[in-house]
């Protein structure tokens, strides 16, 4: 048995990262529909169309985003949750000792 290791996992910045990901998740949701109703607001009809096209294309790449964001959330969950699994497994096997 060594405690020395090829490989070393940053639990912590793993688990920083998800709650990361999760806030930046919840703030995308909450930013959504708005930019319609400040359209209205302008007043000037080239602005509104403009701010319009703005919002419709906020609203496609925003979904895409989301998408991409819990696909990375996803990843690092599974990422932590792996490792700890494993880092596990090796103390219960007695190959590594449990840190301190």
């Amino acid at each position: 048995m060594g405690d020395k290791s090829d490989l070393k996992v940053d639990y912590q910045l793993l688990t920083e990262s998800e709650k990361s990901l999760g806030i930046i998740q919840t703030e995308f949701k909450k930013c959504g529909e708005r930019q319609d109703e400040l359209a209205e607001d302008v007043g000037a009809k080239t602005l509104e169309s403009a701010m319009h096209e703005f919002s419709d294309n906020w609203k496609k790449n925003r979904k895409q985003m989301l998408t991409n964001i819990e696909d990375v959330l996803k990843l690092v969950t599974k990422a932590r949750e792996s490792f700890e699994g494993l880092e596990k497994d090796l103390i219960d096997s007695g190959k590594v000792e449990k840190k301190k």
